[in-house]
Formats: C-alpha cells, sequence, structure tokens
C-alpha cells in the first residue's frame, strides 16, 4: 500500500491563508504523485474537502496526517503518537 499525505483542519474557506495554503499543498502532492485529501470540521460550500470524520475511513500508520491548528480532533479519536512516544505519555 502506498503512503498517503493528508491534512486536517478545523475550517475551509476560500481566501483565507490556511486555506488557501492546504489546498496548494494537496496540489503538489497529488502532482508528486501521492494521494492527498483535505479533512475539516466546517467545510465552505464549493470546496473540495471531507468531513474531519470521514479520515477514520483512510486512516493507516503508513499515512501522513499534517494539522494546520490544532484542534479538539483528539476528542473525536484522531490522535496518533510519534514512534518515539509510549503508550502513557498519551494524555
Amino acid at each position: 500500500m502506498k503512503m498517503e499525505i493528508h491534512q486536517i483542519l478545523p475550517t475551509i474557506s476560500p481566501g483565507d491563508a490556511i486555506g488557501n495554503e492546504v489546498r496548494e499543498i494537496k496540489s503538489v502532492l497529488n502532482k508528486w504523485g501521492y494521494k492527498s485529501e483535505i479533512y475539516a470540521q466546517n467545510i465552505h460550500p464549493g470546496i473540495d474537502a471531507k468531513n474531519y470524520t470521514e479520515y477514520k475511513k483512510v486512516s493507516s500508520k503508513e499515512n501522513i496526517l499534517i494539522f494546520s491548528l490544532f484542534h479538539r480532533f483528539r476528542s473525536f479519536g484522531i490522535c496518533y503518537k510519534t514512534s518515539r512516544q509510549k503508550d502513557n505519555d498519551l494524555p
């Protein structure tokens, strides 16, 4: 299975700095041959993004998930430890 690189953020809207940046990152990743999606809690109509709860369907240890801003995603089970963390290091 090829590694996928996805992004998650609280809100994506046209014209805001973070929204523009994550869309550009997705475009570059797609050009490089990676599958990349944007996941958000609040999605402005017309923006190509998926609800953040959909990430669980594609979640994999092989994937990279980029958080554009830390949000309450931990409370929805979207939390991963790094290879240097132990289970008891997580709150």
